[in-house]
C-alpha cells in the first residue's frame, strides 16, 4: 500500500454537493476516484472537497488544493456542527507537500 493509500484510508473524505450538505465517500478512496467512479471528474476543479482527520476538518477548491472563496463563515460552521464530532479548528485550502502526509492549511481556524 503506497503511502497515499495509508494517508487515504486514514481521513474520512467528502465534498459539498450542490445543496449545500457533506456528502461523505467511500473510505479509502480518494476524491478523484470518486468523482470518476461517478462520472463526474469535472467535481475535482468545480466542487469544495475535505476531510475529517482527528479534530479537525480541512476544506479546499479545485487541483491546486485552494481556499474555498465561495464559503462564508456561517456556512463553515454549520457544516462543522452538523457533523456532531468535535472539531477544534478548520484548515482552508492546503499547501501541498510530500503526497501521502497531511498538508498544512493555508488558513487555520481555531474553533
Amino acid at each position: 500500500m503506497s503511502e497515499e493509500e495509508k494517508f487515504h484510508g486514514k481521513r474520512k473524505a467528502f465534498y459539498i454537493d450542490a445543496h449545500n450538505s457533506i456528502v461523505f465517500i467511500k473510505e479509502g478512496q480518494s476524491h478523484k476516484e470518486y468523482f470518476d467512479e461517478i462520472g463526474h471528474p469535472e467535481f475535482m476543479e468545480s466542487s469544495v472537497r475535505g476531510y475529517l482527520l482527528g479534530n479537525h476538518m480541512m476544506l479546499y477548491k479545485g487541483e491546486n488544493f485552494e481556499i474555498p472563496l465561495s464559503l462564508t463563515i456561517e456556512e463553515i460552521l454549520q457544516y462543522v456542527y452538523s457533523i456532531k464530532i468535535p472539531i477544534k479548528w478548520v484548515g482552508l485550502g492546503c499547501n501541498i507537500g510530500k503526497v501521502g502526509e497531511e498538508w498544512s492549511p493555508k488558513i487555520k481556524l481555531e474553533l
